[in-house]
């Protein structure tokens, strides 16, 4: 078929030619391959010509007979490493005084060669245990894996001391202290009782909340009633409502008092910013950016008052936003006298002024450039 495109394509037909010889040779191998038995003698089949053409007359993994005996007495005749013990090394020093020497060999069966520097003299180290050497607490806490008894009974029984304390001083974890109690029976306290622990030594300072001297102590339930009907019939006597009322009447006229008493309040309510509020915040941060913070939450208490957004920039400027509901009847101007005392210009904003949009940025910008 190659001669009709000789004369006009010789090269062309000489290329073909060869490729499809080429593809013909392939074929050949390929039916030229066949299934054989593993050389190992397991029984199982592969094919035995690889990839490459390459024959293999194992499977990948397997080994013949000869190979396993092999291997086997490789074990079997391997010699044993003798291991050094972890012993103390004896004083070592020549006759002549020299005391310098140098190691000339490696420790075999805790033997070990020196040779002196000066004479030339060489002799022998035995490496042998110290008689009457007592290890650490830290090294006999290794070996043991477990705290001595009379350690944790002195600083965890006697002393007090909590498991995290303990760890700390031993150089080891939690876990190693509570496998100690728990080998020697000793109960593991609460959390509460090593903390009423840590009260009485002085490790912790009791809170500054009710009388310290009866702080964590429990009545029992016939004193919990016993308490409750004594104070039904104190607070149903109209003379005792009454010193109790006027005593927090003067505990009120005490600005420190009543500073901290409303700061409780706010902060126990956990007020976030309203609708109104995050429209005039938002305004403000676009307007002028990091000169405004928002304080309705508590955080600022003028004369009882606590004001919505406060300058700090510099400026003694207040602005508070009034909801139409909740300050209907109020005068803004009575909040603008009652700032005033402390040296603060105050602008008030109604919550149906924030409709309009550019009037309120008009309105900001006009207060903010009067008062600077």
């Amino acid at each position: 078929m190659w001669i009709r495109y000789l004369n006009n394509h010789p090269m062309l037909c000489l290329s073909l030619w060869f490729n499809d010889n080429i593809k013909r040779e392939k074929k050949k191998k390929k039916y030229e391959n066949r299934l054989i038995f593993c050389a190992c003698g397991c029984g199982c089949m592969r094919w035995e010509k690889d990839v490459n053409g390459i024959i293999r007359k194992l499977i990948k993994g397997h080994v013949t007979k000869e190979q396993r005996e092999k291997a086997r007495d490789r074990l079997i005749n391997k010699p044993k490493q003798k291991r050094n013990n972890i012993i103390h090394i004896k004083g070592v020093s020549c006759d002549c005084g020299c005391n310098d020497l140098l190691k000339s060999g490696f420790a075999v069966n805790g033997v070990r060669i020196w040779k002196c520097n000066d004479c030339g003299k060489r002799f022998r180290e035995y490496r042998t245990y110290k008689r009457g050497y007592k290890h650490t607490l830290e090294t006999r806490m290794k070996m043991m894996r477990v705290l001595p008894e009379k350690t944790i009974i002195r600083d965890y029984v006697n002393n007090g001391l909590p498991m995290i304390a303990l760890a700390k001083k031993y150089k080891c974890r939690a876990g190693l202290i509570k496998r100690t109690l728990d080998k020697y029976g000793i109960k593991v306290r609460s959390q509460k009782e090593q903390r009423d622990i840590d009260y009485r030594t002085g490790r912790l300072e009791r809170p500054n909340i009710g009388n310290k001297h009866t702080l964590g102590y429990k009545h029992t339930r016939e004193a919990r009633r016993k308490l409750s009907e004594l104070f039904k019939r104190r607070w149903a006597d109209p003379a005792t409502r009454e010193k109790y009322v006027n005593y927090q009447k003067i505990l009120w006229t005490r600005p420190q008092h009543k500073h901290k008493q409303l700061k409780a309040m706010m902060s126990g309510q956990h007020i976030k910013p309203n609708k109104p509020e995050q429209k005039v915040m938002n305004i403000l941060k676009r307007l002028y950016p990091e000169e405004w913070k928002y304080v309705g939450d508590g955080a600022i208490i003028i004369n009882g008052k606590n004001p919505d957004f406060i300058n700090v920039n510099g400026y003694k400027l207040i602005i508070e936003v009034f909801g139409d509901y909740w300050h209907r009847g109020e005068n803004p101007k009575d909040r603008a006298k009652l700032f005033m005392k402390y040296g603060y210009s105050t602008l008030v904003l109604w919550e149906s002024e924030l409709k309009d949009k550019k009037a309120v940025i008009r309105k900001i910008d006009e207060f903010v450039m009067v008062n600077r």
